[in-house]
């Protein structure tokens, strides 16, 4: 069996998503580039909290971070924002189902009381 070998300083100085540690490869150069300023894990702004190693955290090294470039919302935020307007949509229209739903039934059981007085 082959040994493998690990070095502490490569998991020390690998950059990591700050707020869910993801470390993929638009965390890793430290480049922002416009497809990957957001973390495709979470959906953290870059350029807010930009990636960091646990060697930059604690101030062991000195390498800046490097942003090249703002962007706007990411996809995922904005179909999380479409998805929760869709979802009021259909609580509304499924509460004004209801509603017409109770109507009628109601408008039907008044024109049967009446049919059976008159």
């Amino acid at each position: 069996m082959t040994a493998v070998r690990t070095s502490r300083s490569t998991s020390i100085h690998r950059r990591l998503c700050v707020r869910c540690g993801f470390d993929g490869r638009a965390v890793q150069d430290g480049v922002i580039r416009r497809s990957d300023a957001w973390c495709p894990n979470c959906g953290c702004d870059f350029h807010r909290r930009p990636p960091r190693s646990y060697a930059e955290m604690e101030g062991l090294d000195n390498a800046p971070f490097v942003s090249v470039e703002k962007v706007a919302a990411p996809p995922r935020r904005r179909s999380r924002a479409r998805r929760q307007f869709l979802r009021r949509l259909e609580r509304c229209l499924a509460v004004l189902f209801v509603l017409i739903v109770s109507f009628v039934v109601a408008a039907h059981f008044v024109y049967l009381g009446l049919s059976m007085i008159g």
